[in-house]
């Protein structure tokens, strides 16, 4: 393999070295390429290096884009007769082209299936706008990629089957943990940098400009369509995996809204999202009864609109759902998966139909690493508890634990969290105040809960529910508040304005909480008189909502300290 040319700009002037497409590959033995590029266009090299220079060894053969943020080539080498793609991308100068070119070369180690590989990289400068690129050698699709086939399905108004879906998440989701490992993040994740083999396997591209180098190093630019993808919240921080996530979820919608929406309008939806994230909510409706409540679900976990409530890659690949689209292109990153292989000690089985809380706790314990199994299990425990009024004496201090951290491990998997907390709750109401269930391990969990689940209105809902059965502790209720657990409360009535069993459960949450001086000067900092006024006003003609933000209202008013 060459080493490239890296020194400064020669004193020479370069010759115009426009790449153009051209119809054969002879050279001619002249010092000009007939793709118009000449040898001293290529930054020369140092004494101490010897190399070939792009034209000796790469013939353009076709302009596949000249759009931002880098036009795009098909290749030929002249060596192994295989096609490449070129992409070309301009830098400020010529030593932030040396530098990146050195970060660029990093990306020569990678070798993965669903990560595009990089073959060579140049520097040339261009006289014509007197700048210096950067010249990107990677593999060529010529099956096209993910946006071209998004938008055959969107243009014939058809549906794209869920098992495609999966297939393409579960891939992609395989380079991102990749990507992680090596300690890289892709910051462009959109479906055109997604390629497409004849197989129909996708590959991550287009690492070289997004990846390694920043905006302030090259001269990159985003096309509205192009930003659209980015998280809402690159406009103030750097990207980082859950900034990829998020783009990445874009793409979801992408595909689940395909028979929905063209090309254009969708591009307006997902911007709107950013603006108003309820929107999400709206959209994941239409397809829910086209897709299955896993897929949905996990669209709107990747578009979380607040970074801080979207999973790491890490804590994605625990999703039950997501394994299962792993485990379709023959997985090797998934720690559940191997752990199940070296130790045979966890199982995938169905829950029979039973009356017995012990083994529906023991199928919990035994199906703990996948969400699925212990949806089903806590379910089942849910109706138990609700039939039997007894059941709490069945299911002891250890089982509890299990519970928890049932929903700790699975925690982004919202059915869980609302058989969980519904479980939890009924066993409250007959616990003793030295109780598990008043512990930090427990209660710090409906912190987590919210935040995850924070568009999920049922799912706030059971965790309001939880929170009024536990306040009635003062302990519990202390570390509840501590734990943000008022704020959750507000932000869980100000994102469902309008579901009056939701307004109703939190203004009872707020009454219970705020029954306690210390809990009140935290509920008055927040302004939540504010909110439960809104609550009453909002839900005029409903008694539950009337009587529970009347509560509140007594406890953040009445009794309000002097203090505030």
């Amino acid at each position: 393999m060459q080493e490239i040319r890296v020194s400064p700009i020669p004193t020479k002037t370069p010759s115009p070295s426009y790449l153009k497409p051209t119809g054969d590959d002879s050279n001619g033995g002249s010092d000009e390429d007939d793709n118009g590029i000449k040898e001293e266009d290529v930054i020369p090299a140092e004494s101490e290096f010897r190399a070939a220079s792009i034209y000796e060894i790469y013939k353009v053969l076709q302009c596949i884009s000249l759009s931002s943020p880098g036009s795009v080539f098909v290749v030929r080498n002249r060596q192994d007769r295989k096609k490449y793609a070129l992409k070309k991308v301009e830098c400020q100068d010529e030593s932030a082209a040396v530098i990146a070119f050195f970060e660029e070369m990093e990306l020569k180690k990678l070798d993965h299936p669903y990560v595009i590989r990089y073959k060579d990289f140049f520097i040339t400068y261009e006289q014509s706008d007197s700048s210096v690129y950067i010249n990107i050698i990677t593999d060529y699709f010529p099956d096209g990629d993910l946006k071209q086939w998004i938008n055959e399905f969107q243009e014939t108004k058809q549906v794209i089957p869920e098992k495609a879906i999966k297939k393409v998440l579960g891939e992609t989701i395989e380079g991102l943990v990749y990507l992680k490992e090596k300690g890289l993040i892709h910051r462009n994740i959109k479906p055109s940098n997604i390629f497409r083999k004849k197989s129909g396997t996708v590959v991550l591209g287009d690492l070289g400009v997004s990846t390694i180098m920043s905006d302030k190093r090259t001269n990159t630019r985003q096309t509205f369509k192009g930003s659209v993808f980015m998280a809402p919240e690159i406009s103030m921080q750097s990207h980082d995996e859950k900034s990829d996530l998020y783009s990445l979820g874009g793409v979801m919608l992408n595909m689940v809204t395909a028979h929905i929406y063209g090309e254009e309008e969708f591009y307006k939806k997902l911007g709107d999202i950013k603006e108003s994230p309820e929107t999400l909510n709206e959209l994941l409706e239409e397809v829910s009864h086209t897709y299955s409540k896993s897929l949905v679900n996990i669209v709107q976990i990747l578009l979380r609109h607040k970074h801080n409530t979207r999973p790491t890659i890490l804590e994605l690949i625990k999703s039950g759902f997501i394994q299962e689209c792993m485990a379709s292109v023959d997985s090797t990153q998934l720690d559940k998966r191997s752990r199940q292989k070296q130790t045979k000690a966890t199982k995938i089985y169905s829950l029979t139909e039973t009356t017995d809380a012990l083994k529906v706790l023991e199928y919990i314990a035994d199906t703990i690493d996948h969400e699925s199994c212990v949806a089903e299990g806590l379910s089942a425990l849910a109706d138990i508890v609700r039939d039997n009024e007894n059941a709490y004496k069945l299911i002891d201090q250890k089982a509890r634990n299990l519970i928890s951290l049932a929903m700790w491990d699975n925690i982004f998997n919202k059915d869980v969290q609302i058989s969980g907390c519904y479980v939890l709750s009924n066993l409250v109401t007959f616990a003793k105040p030295d109780d598990i269930l008043f512990s930090p391990n427990v209660v710090t969990i409906i912190h987590k809960i919210m935040t995850a689940h924070e568009y999920e209105p049922e799912v706030q809902l059971a965790a309001a529910n939880l929170i009024l059965a536990l306040s009635a502790d003062e302990k519990a209720g202390h570390l509840i508040v501590q734990l943000g657990g008022i704020h959750d409360i507000l932000t869980a009535m100000r994102h469902s304005r309008y579901h009056a069993s939701l307004n109703a459960i939190c203004c009872m949450a707020l009454w219970s909480l705020a029954a306690d001086s210390e809990n009140l000067k935290v509920a008055c900092k927040e302004n939540a008189v504010r909110d439960v006024c809104m609550a009453l006003n909002t839900h005029k003609v409903s008694p539950n909502v009337s009587e529970s933000a009347a509560a509140a209202l007594i406890s953040l008013l009445l009794d309000e300290p002097s203090d505030l």
